[in-house]
């Protein structure tokens, strides 16, 4: 049972983790303030154009990155139990280039499609030209994906927060404000790439201007081995982000922009409140992999106990409130978006068992099974899909809705009960 009492000590035992979670919380909030001001000066066709562009960039971001964003973190954990981690910016360099390649391969797969590949999917003459500068974008966003977490594992994680937040979201917020005076809302989307690219040149910099410890750094792994680890990572990743995508992506092709738009926010609002559980994850994922490295299970099982119930006390309050005002608080971004209050509750269940779950992903992932975990994400894919490709052509929003949280609620329960039967740990609220 969890006693408030014991919130602030929670705190207190990782001061760091808590300056994180008040930069994660800005972050949040600069991301809130950039709906809200879409949704209520912008035609929703426009920003139905930038939830396309932004749902396609997370999945072929997760495809060129290729895992690494989460592979960076793990060699961290091993790499500093052997005291090698000046090792690490070797293995960073190598990902650089394979990430520079995955993105040129798909950025040249996609110039090379015809039009009608567009256009008989979304039944939309415009779907190319998105589709073309999201292509471009790819290699930025990657980058930038990178970094953010490189410096976590260099123990930067304010400067990591920094950037996965506010660094992130402040130029596309300018942006779209200048978008608004010059009244220029069709190019939202290109502001929204364009701040993945200034994104990605302010961290390389910084990264590049990092001065290494004098140590002489072993080369831990050629790029065989570490696309080898990261691979399942990678497909991992690719998993989480169409289970958050290809709702949208389907939903365009038997809806308009402006439904697209409408459902897109219901999905931002529970994202929003996930991110409490992606920052636990972020905070406690080297740690977890130097214990697990370690075999210490005492400081693992308390870890892993600390972790869950701080997701539990920090999520449960937001997504109740979406939960019992979803129409309330959908009425903020704009009258027209409260059509979506019954996709708001459906989805906020959803992230409920994700939320008492804590933090099963990032212990499979930080403990050499990511591969396991990335079979029962498969798995929940092909569930969304069958249930999207079934549910949106007959319940629009909602149906795509009901799919989502049915997928996030399968394979949070999969995770949970596949590491307490294998390694008799309980990554679940406790």
């Amino acid at each position: 049972m969890i006693k408030p009492r014991q919130f602030l000590p929670f705190l207190k035992q990782n001061t760091q983790g808590l300056l994180a979670l008040i930069l994660r919380g800005v972050g949040v909030a600069v991301l809130l303030g950039i709906s809200l001001f879409l949704t209520n000066f912008f035609d929703p066709v426009y920003v139905g154009e930038y939830e396309l562009v932004r749902s396609l960039l997370l999945i072929g971001g997760s495809l060129v990155v290729l895992g690494f964003d989460q592979a960076i973190l793990h060699h961290a954990g091993v790499l500093k139990a052997s005291q090698n981690l000046a090792g690490l910016r070797l293995i960073y360099r190598k990902m650089i280039f394979m990430i520079f390649l995955s993105s040129l391969l798909i950025m040249l797969l996609v110039f090379s499609l015809p039009e009608e590949v567009f256009t008989s999917f979304f039944e939309d003459v415009q779907a190319k030209r998105l589709v073309l500068f999201t292509s471009a974008g790819l290699f930025f966003y990657a980058v930038s994906a990178l970094n953010t977490e490189l410096f976590r594992a260099y123990g930067q994680i304010n400067r990591s927060e920094l950037f996965r937040g506010i660094v992130k979201y402040a130029p596309f917020l300018i942006g779209i404000i200048l978008l608004k005076v010059f009244r220029a809302g069709s190019y939202i989307y290109l502001v929204f790439l364009g701040s993945f690219v200034l994104l990605a040149v302010i961290s390389s910099l910084l990264v590049w201007k990092k001065k290494e410890k004098k140590s002489t750094a072993v080369e831990p792994l050629g790029s065989l081995g570490i696309l080898k680890k990261s691979f399942p990572m990678a497909v991992s990743s690719l998993g989480f982000f169409l289970l958050l995508s290809i709702d949208i992506i389907i939903l365009k092709k038997y809806a308009d922009y402006a439904q697209v738009a409408y459902y897109a926010t219901a999905v931002k609002l529970v994202l929003i409140v996930s991110t409490v559980l992606n920052t636990i994850n972020a905070l406690f994922a080297t740690n977890l992999a130097h214990q697990y490295q370690l075999n210490d299970t005492g400081a693992l099982k308390a870890l892993l106990k600390r972790a869950s119930r701080l997701i539990f006390i920090l999520s449960l309050p937001p997504l109740l409130i979406l939960l019992i005002f979803p129409e309330f608080i959908l009425s903020f971004f704009g009258e027209s978006y409260t059509q979506a209050y019954n996709a708001l509750r459906i989805l906020a269940l959803g992230y409920l068992v994700s939320c008492l779950s804590g933090v099963a992903a990032i212990y499979l992932n930080m403990t050499g099974r990511a591969r396991q975990f990335q079979y029962i994400l498969l798995i929940a894919v092909l569930i969304n899909l069958v249930l999207n490709l079934i549910l949106i052509p007959s319940y629009g929003i909602e149906g795509a809705a009901i799919a989502s949280g049915i997928a996030i609620a399968f394979w949070n329960v999969c995770v949970v009960v596949y590491v307490y039967r294998t390694d008799k740990l309980q990554v679940f609220l406790s």
